[in-house]
């Protein structure tokens, strides 16, 4: 890989210079490519602003705390020349000269979940008086909240036992709300997911408000600041719970409000609100000498658990060859799985990661996703396998829309086209900095290989690495044969066309353009197609619903809506 220009910062330069450039409304967002050393040059700006006339003062915000924020106190450090820059991690036992020190240094730098807490209004003394605000990474402002049965059970019989007449007003019109969604909309079949308010309880936030002072059990008080949340946003029911977030983070924005975001070219999330303008930056990088091997195999959660040696047959089918670092990338659930495959295929190379990268002689390492953007570790290797697609529950997109439009309104699982540009889009970050861990210097090619059927996120990712040699490719997995069985009666068991169309849902939200009757049958333990197609008849009007398309040998998806 190799750059095309110079001068890649100068716009970001004048944003944080030119006082006329500053918008005290907005977050100015700039989308730089990754690896491309926006940090390392925003540290040099500081450093610069904090030394010169007129002396600006700063809050700069990253993700991770520890020696990552050590060394970015370091980094300003030296380029000033001078001490000017510290940092600040909370606590409430901090001395005086400690908060005296954080206010008065020209550039504090803290974390984002730091922020979070000067944007629920802690800490005033230390943002007050700072003028340039610098947000490292997209803020994940929408903080979840969810209140299900036993929470609203727990706040009723706090009421019955305080014996107070407004508690009892509002939880018996909770449990009755609550109730009432249940007995509609807990169902097997249903896709449903309405959008709840509380416009005869918004009277009662101010009592409850002021209650939450004299509440000294931790979960009592965060049940009740939960319902708080409930009754002033609105929020949804979904399987068995009001899902809602909390409207006690509105960002807090200085006079120049900075946001550093390589994802924020394609993230759907800042064209859905009015707080974030950005500001497209072209490509630094020419990626032609690089390899992007895309395997159209579904590796969403439900499909990977029907896998039996998935990543051993990954292995298999890529031998690593002039490798120098070689990273495997899951998530948190399976890692130890993808560790003892690694560990089984390389079992004459040594029992541990370390000992079979010795022998080998270049490392391996296996990660997961949520645990990536930032991270530096893996700068020298060249080789990366994205073995899962990152998906989050429907809800967290859900929540996000919600939160960004602040608009809420019946939804239906899968069919709002907003939401799964927002869903898309995520997972496509996700992927972009995961691929991003390696080859960081760009001393070298990489050659990147992605396990994902969602291929609007691929071609996203595509578009993000100009010039990558792109291959597409298919390959064999070993599925798991599961019959169903009948136990007694078979009351307690879901019944097989609850499976059937479940089934097809979770292949359509991975964002699989087709899935084939023989998978189906096989992960259904159906031995006879003239049984999936008696499934098939009895499911006419969800087929249709749902635009899937029953043809000879799949069943073909609507395909899923794509950024432009």
């Amino acid at each position: 890989m190799t750059t095309k220009h110079e001068d890649y910062f100068v716009e970001l330069r004048e944003q944080i210079i030119n006082e006329e450039q500053w918008q005290d409304k907005v977050f100015v967002t700039f989308n730089h490519e990754a690896s491309s050393g926006k940090s390392r040059y925003m540290h040099k700006l500081l450093a610069e602003v904090a030394t010169t006339p007129p002396y600006r003062r700063a809050l700069y915000v990253q993700l991770f705390a520890g020696e990552e924020l050590a060394n970015t106190v370091q980094s300003i450090n030296q380029h000033a020349g001078t001490t000017v820059a510290a940092k600040f991690i909370g606590g409430d036992n901090k001395p005086a000269y400690k908060l005296k020190r954080a206010r008065e240094i020209p550039v504090l730098c803290i974390t984002h979940e730091m922020y979070f807490q000067f944007c629920r209004g802690n800490y005033q003394d230390l943002w007050q008086n700072r003028e340039v605000l610098i947000l490292d990474e997209f803020p994940s402002f929408m903080h979840p909240i969810v209140i299900g049965g036993d929470e609203i059970g727990r706040y009723a019989l706090n009421s019955m036992r305080k014996e107070d007449y407004g508690m009892k007003y509002l939880a018996d019109k909770l449990l009755t709300k609550f109730v009432e969604m249940e007995r509609i909309y807990t169902d097997y079949l249903t896709k449903d997911i309405p959008f709840v308010t509380f416009p005869d309880l918004i009277g009662e936030l101010p009592r409850l408000e002021n209650m939450l002072d004299f509440i000294d059990d931790r979960a009592d008080k965060t049940i009740m600041e939960n319902i708080h949340h409930l009754i002033k946003n609105g929020g949804y029911f979904f399987e068995g719970n009001f899902h809602t977030y909390d409207f006690r983070l509105p960002p807090l924005m200085l006079q120049n409000n900075v946001v550093l975001d390589a994802n924020s070219g394609f993230d759907y999330r800042p064209e859905l609100s009015d707080l974030f303008v950005v500001k497209r930056q072209k490509k630094l990088f020419d990626y032609s000498s690089s390899f992007l091997t895309h395997y159209t195999v579904n590796t969403g959660k439900t499909a990977l658990k029907t896998y039996t040696k998935f990543t051993m047959e990954v292995l298999s089918e890529i031998p690593l060859k002039d490798c120098h670092g070689a990273l495997f990338i899951t998530d948190k659930a399976n890692e130890e799985q993808v560790i003892k495959s690694v560990l089984a295929h390389f079992k004459d190379y040594g029992e541990t990661l370390e000992k079979v990268s010795e022998n080998l002689g270049f490392p391996i390492a296996v990660d997961h996703f949520g645990n990536l953007t930032g991270v530096n570790k893996y700068r020298d290797f060249d080789t990366i396998f994205l073995l899962k697609t990152p998906y989050f529950n429907y809800m967290a997109y859900l929540l996000n829309h919600f939160y960004f439009t602040k608009e809420g309104s019946d939804n239906i699982l899968y069919q709002n086209d907003e939401v799964s540009l927002v869903r898309t889009q995520m997972v496509c970050g996700e992927m972009y900095q995961a691929l991003h861990r390696v080859a960081r210097d760009h001393i070298r090619p990489a050659k990147m290989y992605v396990f994902c059927n969602n291929q609007g996120a691929v071609d996203t990712i595509v578009g993000e690495l100009p010039g990558v040699q792109y291959v597409k490719k298919e390959m064999e997995v070993s599925v798991k044969k599961r019959r169903q069985k009948t136990k007694g009666n078979g009351k307690n068991r879901v019944p097989q066309i609850v499976q059937f169309q479940q089934f097809l849902l979770e292949y359509k939200m991975s964002g699989a353009e087709t899935v084939s009757k023989q998978d189906i049958m096989e992960a259904l333990g159906i031995r006879d197609l003239s049984n999936l197609n008696k499934l098939k008849r009895k499911s006419e009007t969800f087929l249709q619903d749902h635009i899937i398309i029953v043809e000879h040998h799949d069943y073909r998806f609507k395909p899923q809506a794509t950024a432009n």
